[in-house]
């Protein structure tokens, strides 16, 4: 399983960061879940202009 999460900063005060974990919806495959993840990225960089944004999947266990 796969958990898509980003992290992003609107400005260089760390206060500005947050993270956002798609957790209601795991992935079965690495595939998937960087879909989801570059989906949520670009949405996040049209709505907020971060300074800085990282995109990651996380694999859960031993099953990926």
């Amino acid at each position: 399983m796969w958990l898509a999460l980003v992290f992003f900063c609107t400005s260089n005060d760390v206060m500005s960061c947050q993270s956002y974990a798609n957790a209601d919806e795991l992935y079965l495959t690495e595939n998937a879940c960087i879909i989801n993840v570059v989906s949520a990225s670009l949405y996040i960089t049209s709505e907020y202009q971060p300074m800085y944004i990282k995109p990651s999947c996380i694999k859960l266990g031993n099953t990926a």
